[in-house]
């Protein structure tokens, strides 16, 4: 079931994108979907919002855009430029402990940033969310990982049918009253929301709790 799902998910893409990307108004950079191999029942699922995309990205040849399947090895145990959301997950668990883990967005198609993202006419970008949502929900019911880490608070909020959970960080600031980790359940599987991990803005203190307390929940 797992191999027939993750290949209708990349030829589905691909015929969506091929359709939708003439309308994009040259922001058609492409697209990731999973972040690194199959895993059976992995141990946790790093799931984000969306793939960012740099200068190198925007000239990607048009096959490299529509990937035909995952990366071999998980990205953010392995790298390639200095990337601050792999830097700290590698600071919860080093890269050994990553093997049985996988990963993807909510949103596969890659944006340079939220406002050049939002000049793409709503009705395209309403499509390519709502595929990619629903395939990355089939995705993950089909792997079933145990855990699922929600990368940024406002992902979690993104996806209907979330329940929270009584367990939770606070910040050492006083004065921010949310939450920097919220537990919470996902598509029937336990979840833990954390504030994006690569925010500039982040204490150190609460970047090492939120650090502990996700090592701790996930067992690992």
């Amino acid at each position: 079931m797992n191999d027939t799902k993750y290949r209708t998910a990349y030829a589905e893409t691909r015929e969506l994108y091929d359709r939708l990307a003439p309308q994009m108004g040259g922001k058609d950079y492409g697209y990731e979907i999973l972040y690194g191999p199959e895993v059976s029942s992995p141990s946790l699922f790093i799931l984000g919002y969306q793939l960012g995309c740099k200068t190198k990205d925007k000239a990607m040849s048009e096959e490299k855009k529509r990937p035909a399947g995952p990366p071999s090895v998980l990205a953010y145990a392995n790298p390639k430029e200095d990337w601050r959301l792999a830097n700290a997950l590698l600071n919860i668990w080093p890269a050994d402990r990553m093997n049985d883990m996988m990963g993807g967005n909510i949103n596969f198609f890659r944006a340079a940033t939220v406002s050049e993202w939002a000049t793409i006419p709503l009705s395209v970008r309403r499509e390519l969310q709502a595929h990619s949502l629903e395939t990355m929900q089939q995705l993950v019911e089909a792997y079933a990982p145990k855990r699922i880490l929600v990368i940024g608070l406002d992902t979690l909020k993104r996806i209907p049918g979330h329940i929270i959970n009584k367990g939770h960080v606070s910040s050492i600031d006083p004065l921010r009253h949310n939450p920097i980790a919220q537990e919470a359940t996902l598509w029937g599987i336990s979840a833990l929301a954390v504030t994006h991990l690569s925010g500039a803005r982040l204490k150190a203190g609460d970047r090492q709790n939120i650090y502990n307390y996700a090592r701790a929940w996930s067992g690992i």
